[in-house]
């Protein structure tokens, strides 16, 4: 019996790692206008942010899809599990994807809304993986990481210069707002710090 570990991109665990230490990551969709790539399968975080600085559109995504869920449980052979964890529930649709594909299996796969994104939720699967590792099965390992996750602690910081960006934009071109936007954008993902505690 084995037991497979399925997260999605915001974990943040290359797919090269992933695939040596026998973690399944499905990615989400980023679109820059009409143009689609697949987070960290068709596009790497240094592709993204150059795009972000350089581009005249800002960057949508996509949830992961219950399909995509499903062709990753597909794998699964006869008395195997599968323990999934997502994004936060309150940040995406994927939690709900999850559930949707896993509600056939039963009990054999176990859905953990980590309550959290990117270092937070990679805590959560790097801790699933050394609990398989340990030889738990999935049922012990979702059990754990719901029992752990509220120490996982994110820090948020975000500058809101409201008054003046109004004020600026107020005064600016459309292609000077859009670089300062992009540049907002880059702001607020590099001032997310992120703190994990163990017990």
């Amino acid at each position: 019996m084995a037991v497979h570990i399925i997260a999605d991109s915001s974990c943040d665990i290359p797919q090269s790692e992933a695939a040596r230490r026998g973690l399944q990551v499905l990615p989400f969709s980023i679109h820059f206008g009409t143009q689609e790539y697949r987070d960290g399968v068709d596009i790497t975080g240094e592709k993204f942010y150059q795009l972000l600085t350089t581009g005249d559109v800002l960057p949508t995504t996509s949830q992961v899809t219950p399909w995509q869920f499903q062709e990753a449980l597909a794998v699964m052979e006869e008395g195997d599990e599968a323990v999934i964890l997502t994004v936060s529930g309150k940040l995406s649709g994927t939690l709900q994807s999850a559930l949707i594909a896993a509600k056939s299996y039963g009990s054999r796969v176990r859905v953990v809304d980590s309550l959290s994104a990117a270092i937070g939720l990679r805590v959560q699967v790097e801790y699933a993986l050394r609990l398989r590792d340990a030889g738990l099965d999935a049922a012990a390992i979702a059990e754990e990481l719901l029992a752990r996750r509220d120490q996982v602690v994110l820090l948020g910081v975000v500058v809101l210069a409201s008054v003046l960006l109004s004020w600026t934009l107020a005064r600016l071109s459309r292609r000077e707002k859009m670089r300062w936007l992009r540049w907002l954008w880059v702001l607020l993902w590099m001032c997310l710090w992120r703190i994990s505690k163990e017990a």
